[in-house]
């Protein structure tokens, strides 16, 4: 499989009525404070000005299989790489941005992932060969740990090396990392869950990027990131102009909307929050996730709906029943309208 196939593949593979007056939505803040943690102290570290030190370890893969590595160590992270013969500045730059992505995922979900492949206690990005993990790149649901085919660790480490540039895919895996909403909003079989917990990771990895302020490397040879963002974000726009397309033709049996080829279900979860962030702001999402992760389980992929309808409304501190239920042709049952017209005014669905 080429470097850019394998990328593609991962972005492959995620009717309430209010008597509230309507009204623009709320102003949002722009985002949550990167030097907010929200786990225990930082261990102390070496001075940030110094370059790293390369640590000579044995790494044990996901699949079990112990290779020798050489540790970077960050404040959150901590790079597995196979040389140690790379540029002290360049994984220096990696560290800093990559231990800054850690602390948005902490901050914007509220939580932290149970520690499972790790190095001093920080969450490895691990280095390995290629054809060894699942893809371009391989991470656990809710628990640290990230390895990327050595073809994409190279182009990640290249790309920042020589033009300041960021493969998108380590990006997305810390979103596997931070998924913790399987309970809440998790479809539930036979239905498709993919949409919704790999729509969040291809969310995740935008916000991230914004969040950092990094400059992302091409998509592809033939797509830049910015053609391949623009994409997803007006997939939404593809979905509400055909009558056809439907929560349940789409999200609930994991398919893209009608006539889409390059995208999926995941992407179609993605634009939907990426129109209510463009609305709301980028703060609306460090409001979204521990709003998801408050409701109830979900016993049905009914519930799984209703659930993510309300948090989305809290977050927002907006009704979004109607624009879930009439514009983007969700269900919802009527103790979720009852809980959305809580939430705040109704939304005007022209400005989504």
């Amino acid at each position: 499989m080429s470097r850019w196939l394998a990328i593609a593949a991962i972005v492959l593979g995620a009717a309430c009525s209010s008597s509230s007056p309507s009204g623009p939505p709320p102003a949002a803040d722009a985002g949550p404070d990167l030097t907010v943690d929200s786990g225990a102290p930082d261990a102390p570290v070496a001075d940030a000005a110094a370059d790293p030190k390369p640590i000579a370890m044995t790494y044990t893969s996901e699949k079990g299989v112990a290779y020798p590595r050489f540790a970077w160590v960050g404040q959150k992270v901590a790079i597995l790489s196979e040389s140690s013969a790379l540029d002290p500045k360049t994984m220096s730059r990696m560290l800093k941005v990559f231990d800054d992505v850690y602390r948005y995922y902490a901050s914007a979900t509220g939580k932290e992932p149970t520690l499972e492949l790790e190095f001093q206690g920080k969450t490895t990005i691990a280095d390995v060969p290629n054809g060894t993990t699942c893809g371009a790149g391989c991470s656990y649901l809710g628990l640290t740990g990230i390895e990327l085919a050595h073809d994409y660790f190279v182009l990640l480490y290249d790309g920042v090396k020589d033009r300041d540039q960021w493969d998108q895919v380590t990006f997305y895996e810390f979103g596997r990392n931070f998924w913790f909403y399987d309970a809440s909003i998790g479809l539930k079989k036979p239905d498709a869950a993919d949409g919704i917990v790999t729509g969040f990771a291809v969310l995740m990895r935008f916000m991230s990027m914004d969040a950092v302020g990094v400059t992302p490397a091409p998509f592809s040879p033939t797509k830049p990131f910015a053609t391949f963002r623009a994409d997803v974000e007006k997939l939404v726009d593809a979905y509400v102009g055909n009558a056809s397309d439907t929560w349940q033709t789409t999200l609930q049996v994991g398919k893209a909307p009608t006539g889409v080829t390059d995208l999926g279900a995941t992407d179609l979860f993605a634009s939907f929050v990426l129109r209510l962030v463009k609305v709301h702001g980028a703060g609306f999402v460090p409001k979204l996730w521990p709003a998801v992760f408050a409701r109830p389980n979900a016993a049905t992929s009914l519930d799984a709906a209703d659930n993510f309808v309300v948090a989305a409304s809290l977050a927002a501190r907006t009704d979004l029943g109607d624009l879930f239920a009439t514009k983007w042709k969700w269900p919802v049952s009527a103790n979720a309208r009852t809980a959305c017209a809580a939430a705040g005014p109704a939304a005007t669905l022209a400005s989504y």
